[in-house]
């Protein structure tokens, strides 16, 4: 593993990794441990039709089969909540300028402390019950689809499925859908794409 060790992020990495290394753990959960520990910020990737595309944040919670990670963005900072499931990550990250410019970049707006609070042993669960207590908008995909196939708000959350109020891309409430967590294979809460969706909503 070729590495710049002169970075800091690297070397707590590397420092976190040995301790680490009676676990056989892999190199890709041991990051997400890593930054769920710590606190620092990591990129993700986990679409393998976009093997460029990642996302960057922090790892709140983490299963053996789900993380949630607090997203970031340059241009708004916090953007929200994604679920990934660890089986999709192929690739993350740690260090280096541009993770440390989102950081700095990011600092300028407003953050959601509130949600590093979710956790749980059902993060499918936790993720859409804090989105329904918080009524904020959601785009499930399901089986690995590679799509939003469900848009809307949380209405109701049980053992084993959920209730949304479904919108079209403009908005409106659609139908109702019942959906079992079993089938959700990613979430994105509370991003800018669903902050337009709930502005829609709320006034149109």
């Amino acid at each position: 593993m070729n590495t710049n060790q002169t970075d800091p992020v690297v070397s707590r990495f590397l420092e976190f990794r040995q301790a680490q290394a009676g676990e056989n753990n892999s190199y890709i959960i041991d990051m997400l441990k890593f930054s769920l520990e710590s606190g620092e910020m990591i990129a993700v990737y986990d679409h393998t039709d976009e093997t460029d595309s990642f996302k960057a944040g922090k790892v709140i919670a983490m299963t053996e089969d789900d993380i949630i990670l607090h997203d970031y963005s340059s241009k708004s900072g916090y953007d929200g909540l994604r679920l990934i499931k660890t089986k999709n990550i192929f690739s993350t990250e740690c260090g280096g300028y541009y993770l440390e410019n989102i950081r700095i970049l990011s600092a300028r707006f407003e953050d959601n402390k509130e949600a590093d609070n979710i956790g749980g042993e059902d993060l499918v669960f936790s993720l859409l019950d804090y989105a329904c207590k918080n009524r904020l908008a959601v785009a499930i995909e399901q089986y690995d689809s590679g799509f939003n196939d469900i848009r809307g708000f949380v209405i109701e959350t049980g053992a084993e499925t959920a209730i949304i109020d479904t919108l079209t891309c403009s908005g409106k409430s659609d139908c109702c859908t019942a959906v079992a967590y079993s089938s959700i294979t990613a979430v994105s809460c509370d991003s800018e794409d669903e902050r337009v969706l709930k502005y829609m909503n709320e006034n149109t």
